[in-house]
C-alpha cells in the first residue's frame, strides 16, 4: 500500500476577521488530498465548540479543550478537514461560531489518506507535559498527528515527532502540530510533547489511515470520526 505523504504543504498565513478564516489552497494540492486545519483558540467561555457553522465542505474531526491560567475562560484546539476538489474555488474559508477572542492556526496537506480517527481529549493544567493519546494501528502505514494549544506565547514546545508547526500568531495562544509514522503495527503509546515552562491548555491526537477499513482491518480500539466512510457529517 502507498504510504501517506506528509506535509505536502503548510499554510500559515491568511485572514481572520469577523469569525471567518480564509486562505488560498496550496498550489501543489491534487484531487483527493486531505487539508487539515488546526486552530488554537483562546478565551472561549464554557468550552463552547467554535467549529464550522455554515461551510459544509469542512468537517470537525477533533475538539480538545482545557483551562487557561486565569480559570475564567478556556483554551481550545480544533481540527477540521476537507478533501481537496480542484473544481472548487481556490480561496477557502471557514466560519467559526462562539468565536474565540484570538486564534493561532495553520493548514497542512496530507496525501494518501483514506480515513481519519481520533481518541479523546486531554486537559493540561499548569504542567510542562502535553500527553497526546495513543492510537493502535493494525497496519504500520498510519500516521499519528498530535496537536496542543497552550495559553501564552513565550514558551516553545518540544515535540516527540516531526514538528510541523510551533508558533503563536496570537498573543493569547500558542499552537503545536507534530506527526510521526510508527515503525510497527500496534499501539503507538502516548506521545508527550513538553513545554519549557508550566502552561495550561489542551492536547489530542489524530490517526491518519492509508487504506483498509476503520475497525478490525486497519485500526483497533478507535471509532471513526463522523463524516468518514459515509457516516453523517456534523450538522451545520
Amino acid at each position: 500500500m502507498p504510504p501517506i505523504q506528509r506535509s505536502i504543504a503548510i499554510v500559515t498565513t491568511g485572514n481572520y476577521a469577523s469569525e471567518v478564516l480564509t486562505f488560498d489552497a496550496p498550489s501543489v494540492c491534487k484531487k483527493g488530498d486531505r487539508i487539515l486545519l488546526f486552530i488554537g483558540g483562546a478565551d472561549i467561555a464554557g468550552k463552547q465548540d467554535p467549529g464550522p457553522s455554515t461551510d459544509e465542505a469542512w468537517s470537525e474531526v477533533l475538539l480538545v479543550s482545557g483551562p487557561n491560567a486565569g480559570g475564567t475562560a478556556d483554551m481550545v484546539a480544533l481540527v477540521c478537514e476537507r478533501t481537496f476538489d480542484p473544481n472548487e474555488p481556490g480561496l477557502m474559508s471557514i466560519e467559526l461560531v462562539n468565536g474565540p477572542a484570538a486564534i493561532t492556526w495553520c493548514a497542512i496537506v496530507y496525501r494518501g489518506v483514506q480515513d481519519i480517527v481520533s481518541p479523546t481529549e486531554v486537559n493540561v493544567t499548569n504542567s510542562t507535559n502535553w500527553p497526546c493519546p495513543s492510537i493502535s494501528f493494525v497496519e504500520y502505514s498510519g500516521v499519528l498527528v498530535g496537536v496542543a494549544a497552550s495559553d501564552g506565547t513565550a514558551t516553545n514546545f518540544t515535540a516527540p515527532g516531526a514538528e510541523r508547526f510551533d508558533s503563536a500568531g496570537s498573543s493569547l495562544v500558542r499552537l503545536l502540530v507534530f506527526d510521526l509514522a510508527p515503525e510497527a503495527a500496534g499501539a503507538t503509546g502516548v506521545k508527550t510533547a513538553t513545554s519549557a515552562a508550566a502552561k495550561y491548555g489542551a492536547c489530542g491526537s489524530l490517526g491518519l489511515v492509508a487504506s483498509g477499513l476503520v475497525g478490525s482491518k486497519s485500526l483497533s480500539g478507535v471509532s471513526p470520526v463522523s463524516g468518514m466512510l459515509g457516516l453523517p457529517t456534523r450538522g451545520v
